[in-house]
């Protein structure tokens, strides 16, 4: 059962161990800018816990209603933060949107231990897809906002609103 740890201001949750590691659960608000949202509880996490890796799990909204279902696991190879980007025009005075900034990679070390779970998943649990992750502060609930992201990055599996934190 998970236990309570009340750490400095927040409360850490330890779901046990797993492998010889050592399990702490913290929770944030909406988001990753503001009191309390991502960007707060991963720093103060890391400063209270010391952990050896961080995994963010939340809510994501898939691309692909075709090939993916509600409740498939979107794990992230490379994150595109779609807030990074400059709006400028093509030589026909339309809108262009181009995307700035890094596509950060996940851990390699954390991504192969993901890939190697797969090989053991029970998939009527849901379908566990590798890929490019949107990610940015919008809350992306539009299906036309949707397909614009998708033109900027057509190889994105889905999008979030919190992993932007994690790109270092």
């Amino acid at each position: 059962d998970p236990c309570p740890e009340p750490i400095g201001d927040r409360t850490y949750h330890d779901l046990g161990e797993v492998n010889g590691a050592r399990i702490f659960m913290a929770l944030s608000e909406m988001g990753s800018g503001g009191l309390g949202a991502s960007q707060q509880a991963v720093h103060k996490g890391i400063e209270a816990l010391s952990p050896s890796a961080v995994i963010m799990v939340g809510i994501a909204f898939g691309v692909n209603d075709k090939k993916q279902s509600i409740g498939d696991i979107l794990v992230s190879r490379q994150l595109m933060l779609y807030d990074l980007q400059r709006v400028g025009a093509d030589k026909d005075g339309h809108i262009k949107i181009i995307p700035r900034g890094d596509r950060p990679h996940a851990s390699p070390w954390l991504f192969d231990r993901f890939k190697g779970a797969d090989l053991y998943w029970d998939v009527s649990k849901g379908e566990v897809r590798f890929g490019l992750i949107l990610s940015g502060e919008k809350l992306a609930d539009h299906l036309d906002f949707r397909e614009q992201l998708l033109s900027i990055e057509p190889e994105a599996i889905g999008g979030e609103m919190e992993g932007a934190v994690l790109r270092c």
